[in-house]
């Protein structure tokens, strides 16, 4: 595992949550919501086939669950945002996850930078 980001990640409880633990869920399955960032993180794990895949995991402060996504949209939107904070010595604190669907007709999820 690389870690490439970390956000607000005190000690190795936090990370381990973020990258490992079975609690994580579906960043899908919080499709149309709108979330506060605890803390976070993106970075590499390896598939079983070999091939590397970037992560972004995310805890929510309302709730303290884990979301995760593997999607390379979402990834980007979250890195975009993350780029354009950073000239102002700021944080990403809130997103919200929307679906759309591509041109040809597969469904994605993208995130949309709130606070």
């Amino acid at each position: 595992m690389n870690i490439l980001y970390k956000l607000n990640v005190a000690n190795h409880k936090d990370l381990y949550d973020l990258t490992k633990s079975p609690a994580i869920k579906k960043m899908s399955s919080i499709e149309g919501e709108t979330r506060s960032i605890d803390c976070a993180v993106i970075y590499e794990d390896t598939k079983h086939d070999g091939e590397i895949q970037k992560i972004l995991s995310f805890r929510c402060k309302e709730s303290g669950e884990i979301f995760a996504t593997n999607s390379p949209t979402f990834i980007q939107d979250f890195e975009d945002a993350r780029d354009m904070m950073k000239e102002f010595n700021e944080e990403i604190h809130t997103i919200r996850v929307e679906g759309g669907t591509s041109r040809n007709g597969r469904h994605f999820i993208s995130c949309v930078y709130v606070d």
